[in-house]
């Protein structure tokens, strides 16, 4: 469950999810609170929250698997005026999966698509596809969320 205060600005910063599926039953808001990015012909595209639908990303681990068949979705969620409460169910490989070796073609393909193998430190630079290959997914999904954690507060 996340919650985001009511305030200006951003409540998650733009980026992709890194598992397999996402799915999102978002709170009620008046306004659309969880944004898409169209394109830069497009811009951000705001999801208009519906009692009756939930919201599902394709995530990078699922990009990695179709070789770039199916890409997940850039994404952020904006503040409003209201506090506003998402549930989230991120799917992910099993802990102890161990992710072998990543075709070249595929790695490029991907370039600048997935947030997974970004460096998203402070700072960061460079991609981690060779660290992800051979690690547990788990422990790499860990050290993921601990370079963003940072902007959650």
């Amino acid at each position: 469950v996340f919650e985001y205060p009511a305030g200006v600005g951003t409540g998650s910063a733009e980026h992709t999810d890194w598992g397999v599926v996402t799915v999102i039953a978002m709170g009620e808001t008046a306004e659309p609170a969880l944004e898409f990015w169209g394109g830069d012909a497009v811009g951000w595209v705001g999801v208009p929250h519906r009692e009756d639908a939930l919201v599902v990303n394709v995530g990078d681990w699922m990009a990695v698997m179709s070789k770039g068949r199916a890409v997940s979705p850039r994404h952020r969620v904006v503040l409003g005026w209201e506090r506003r409460w998402s549930m989230v169910l991120f799917w992910y490989p099993e802990w102890g999966f161990r992710v072998g070796e990543v075709e070249e073609e595929v790695r490029k393909g991907l370039e600048g698509k997935i947030s997974l193998v970004e460096d998203q430190r402070d700072g960061g630079r460079g991609k981690l596809w060779d660290k992800l290959e051979g690690m547990e997914f788990g422990a790499f999904v860990e050290e993921k969320w601990s370079q963003v954690r940072r902007l959650a507060g």
